[in-house]
């Protein structure tokens, strides 16, 4: 088990999820870890149902925590920030997965604090997420460990340049909701054609995720294992004709071409 202390700000889902997920994978345990949690409801049920430690500040927090999470939306970041801002020295690692703010801003703000983004994603909840990181100038190799470690115990973990944090969000930061509006139009499809919701929510959820685990486990091409199910003149090629016309593919590039275009408008506004 790894002896260090880590604080997370913010109890949300992902904050939540990093917190389970080191816990339940032996990384850190319970009472080496601390939440500052402005919903104390929210607070207190993780404490109760995990049984770490919650703290009333940030800076009681970083009086303890040499490793901290920011777990929070990017406008809520420099807030904390300027609080962390008096409290913090070079022993500091702080781990920010506020979508879009760049290094360098945090940097600013921390001037002595070493600095990593990442960008995690919701299956995190499950185990099952992936997240991509980047290092600030002053982070080094073992702080790259660390949050491989940490964000390991979610799912996968790889990582980018700065640069590309914004396409890494574009494709998995945001990409489950466009899973899920596919799996919401697939199941209103088996209604529309007569099968009772229950019976085509299951189809439908079951059908991607074992088209998803097919994929990965076989290390095809996405277009060949559409050739297997598309038979001359049959119903997937039908459906597929569909997509075609309608420009499916195209609309699913400039979906993720807008998300990844919002990620750098948020980071250019707080530049």
């Amino acid at each position: 088990m790894v002896m260090f202390k880590l604080g997370v700000i913010g109890g949300g889902a992902m904050g939540a999820a990093l917190i389970g997920g080191v816990i339940r994978n032996g990384l850190i345990s319970a009472d080496k870890i601390g939440l500052v949690e402005v919903d104390q409801p929210r607070g207190q049920a993780l404490q109760s149902n995990l049984g770490i430690q919650l703290f009333s500040s940030v800076a009681s927090m970083a009086a303890e925590c040499q490793t901290i999470i920011l777990a929070i939306k990017p406008i809520q970041l420099f807030a904390i920030l300027t609080e962390l801002g008096t409290q913090l020295c070079e022993k500091h690692l702080v781990i920010s997965i506020a979508a879009g703010v760049p290094l360098a801003a945090m940097e600013n703000s921390l001037p002595q604090a070493r600095i990593v983004r990442v960008m995690p994603n919701t299956p995190a909840r499950i185990g099952k997420g992936v997240s991509a990181y980047c290092l600030g100038q002053r982070a080094s190799g073992t702080d790259a460990e660390k949050v491989e470690a940490i964000f390991g115990c979610v799912g996968k973990v790889l990582r980018v340049s700065e640069d590309k944090l914004d396409a890494v969000t574009a494709v998995s930061g945001s990409g489950p909701a466009y899973v899920y509006y596919f799996i919401d139009a697939l199941i209103n499809a088996g209604v529309y054609l007569g099968l009772p919701r229950k019976d085509a929510a299951v189809l439908a959820t079951e059908t991607v995720l074992g088209a998803a685990e097919l994929l990965k486990n076989s290390g095809e091409h996405p277009r060949q294992l559409m050739n297997e199910v598309t038979s001359p003149g049959g119903t997937t090629a039908a459906a597929l004709f569909e997509f075609e016309k309608a420009g499916f593919a195209g609309l699913v590039m400039q979906a993720a071409i807008a998300a990844a275009e919002r990620s750098r408008e948020i980071g250019k506004g707080i530049r």
